[in-house]
This record gives C-alpha cells, sequence and structure tokens, in this order.
C-alpha cells in the first residue's frame, strides 16, 4: 500500500514541477489546487516527489522483510 502511494506522490511531484517550470498553467496536478501554497507550487512538488520516492522505498523494504 505504501508503495502506490508513494508512486503516485511521485507522479502528482514530478508532474506539477515540470507543470510549474514550463508555465503553471492550471492542471490535474494536486499541488496547483491548494491555495495555501500559492506562490510554492514548485517547492511543494519537489517536496511531495521526494517524499513519494521515500515511502516507495520503504514500502518496498516492507515487503521484502514480511517475506523473510
Amino acid at each position: 500500500m505504501l508503495e502506490i502511494l508513494g508512486i503516485v506522490m511521485v507522479v502528482q511531484g514530478v508532474g506539477g514541477a515540470i507543470n510549474n517550470i514550463v508555465g503553471g498553467k492550471p492542471s490535474w496536478f494536486l499541488v496547483n489546487h491548494l491555495p495555501f501554497l500559492h506562490g510554492l507550487e514548485l517547492p511543494a512538488s519537489i517536496v511531495l516527489a521526494v517524499v513519494g520516492g521515500a515511502l516507495t522505498i520503504v514500502g518496498e523494504r516492507a515487503r521484502k522483510a514480511r517475506r523473510v
């Protein structure tokens, strides 16, 4: 479950970062729809991607540990 959440967060973060770098048009990326992040969309997207990557790694390691 953590892996799926992590992958979704990575996609949202990387996509949001790219969207903000190339022009920041309204899109389906979560960070663009949170009013308290107005002006901080790019750093928030990067943080979202990094945290998502960490969750993916933790989830994968936990899954491997359960097999042993």
